[in-house]
Parts: structure tokens; C-alpha cells; sequence
């Protein structure tokens, strides 16, 4: 109810940013790289690209207008630049996608939030860690908009709940760990509390060490597939995200008093 009552209307545009993530999708159909390689939204961002290639499908299927008097051969290149044309001048239909397919898996994120507290803490564990991300005000407005950080911190609660209920599926936690990371690359520091989380599980510690190398090996290769342009900027991402976090505020102190 709280997250359909900040729904946003149509034109509304709660932050810049938004419209950067949102050509991301459509500079990937394109063939580029998004432009925000620092912070990837790796998931998201190919949600967009499938469904701006599946409506070019449709088109050169089922070619209206010009493109049905187009020569085949040049119909498929007709129909991504009129969709991609379309998508550019009205971002509202593929915002409202990524906000309800990031609904649906935030709601899935409450759930592994509640599990996860509950084998951790017990039951008043289990709903405050549920409350937390289902009535948090950063998860609430955060989940509305064309952000990729509710998508980012969904997929380390399931890696987390999935450390906690079945901690020897290694591949799996690797997996929902790795699509965080390739969400938002700060997730990183999510992995000392998943460490622990395993720790806690009092398994062998030789177990525990070889699941750890087998999980992080599949973390590397889910974030590199979810996310490839992460490698293609390294060192240039590097930096954005290094100034970005320690570096001094380009706007000026931000104090009252100056």
C-alpha cells in the first residue's frame, strides 16, 4: 500500500538520474555500453534491452507503415531505430516496467528479509529485519523509481536468506550475490555479513572455506554476464566511484552555515 501511494505520475521525475538508467537499456540495444558503467544496474538494464528488442520483433514481424513497404532487408534496421526512436522521446512505458518488475522482486525482498531474521534472531528478528526493508523510507521511495538500489539490495537479501536456510548451495548464493554486485557495485560490502551468516551455520571449516572460493567464483561470473561494460571501463569506473565515495563534494559544503 505505502509503495502504491508514492506510485509516480506519469511525467513526474523524482530525479535525474532516472533518465540515465533508462538509456542505459536503450543504448545496450543499440550496441553501446550504458553511460553509468560505475553503477551498472546490470539486471534492469537488460530487462529494458529485451523488451526494446521484442517490440522491434513484433514490428518486423507484423510491419506497419513505412516498414511494410520496406525491403526486407533492411526492415530489421527500421524497426529498432522507430523503436528506438519511440523509446527515446517517451521513457514514461519503460520506467513503469522497471518500477513494477523492481515491486514484484522488492516483495519477494521482504519475505527473504523476514526468513532471514527469523533463523538468525527468531521471530521478532525475522519482523524487524521485514519491517526494515518493507517500511523503510529508502526502500519505499527507492523501490518507485528507476533506481537499480532496491533491485541491488533484493538480491543480497535472497543471497543472504539463501545463506542462512540452505547454506551448502553455494552456486546459488554466488548467483543472487553476484546480480547485487552487478546491480550496484557497492553490494560488495555485503559480503562480510553473508561470511558470517555461513559462519554461523557451523559448518567445517574446510566445507566452509571451499563453498566460500565456489561462491565466489560464481558471484564473479553472474556479475560479469548481468553486467559486462563493469570490465570494459575498469579503470575509468574505478575512479568515478572512488571520487564519488572519498572524494570532496563538488557542490560545496553542504552544512548550513557554509
Amino acid at each position: 500500500l505505502l509503495r502504491g501511494a508514492a506510485y509516480p505520475h506519469r511525467n513526474e521525475l523524482r530525479d535525474v538520474d532516472e533518465i540515465g538508467y533508462l538509456k542505459g537499456s536503450l543504448a545496450l540495444a543499440e550496441g553501446l555500453p550504458p553511460g553509468y558503467g560505475a553503477a551498472p544496474a546490470g539486471p534492469n538494464t537488460w530487462l529494458g534491452w529485451a523488451i526494446a528488442l521484442g517490440r522491434a520483433g513484433r514490428l518486423l514481424v507484423q510491419p506497419t507503415g513505412k516498414n511494410a513497404d520496406a525491403p526486407l532487408a533492411v526492415r530489421p534496421f527500421m524497426a529498432i531505430d522507430r523503436v528506438l526512436f519511440e523509446q527515446y522521446r517517451d521513457l514514461t512505458g519503460l520506467r513503469n516496467l522497471w518500477i513494477i518488475s523492481q515491486l514484484l522482486l522488492t516483495a519477494l525482498a521482504i519475505v527473504a528479509a523476514f526468513q532471514w531474521g527469523k533463523i538468525q534472531a527468531g521471530i521478532m528478528g525475522g519482523w524487524v529485519c521485514g519491517g526494515w526493508f518493507a517500511f523503510s523510507p529508502l526502500f519505499v521511495q527507492g523501490s518507485v523509481m528507476a533506481w537499480p538500489y532496491p533491485t541491488a539490495w533484493a538480491f543480497g537479501l535472497l543471497a543472504l536468506w539463501s545463506a542462512a536456510a540452505a547454506p551448502t548451495r553455494w552456486r546459488r548464493i554466488g548467483i543472487l550475490f553476484g546480480l547485487a554486485v552487478a546491480s550496484r557495485v557497492e553490494m560488495l560490502l555485503l559480503a562480510p555479513v553473508i561470511v558470517w551468516t555461513l559462519w554461523d551455520r557451523q559448518l567445517p571449516i574446510r566445507q566452509l572455506l571451499r563453498g566460500a572460493l565456489v561462491s565466489a567464483g560464481w558471484t564473479i561470473i553472474a556479475a560479469l554476464l548481468a553486467a559486462p561494460w563493469l570490465v570494459t571501463g575498469l579503470l575509468g569506473n574505478l575512479r568515478a566511484i572512488f571520487a564519488v565515495r572519498f572524494g570532496p563534494n563538488p557542490m560545496g559544503p553542504t552544512t548550513l552555515a557554509g
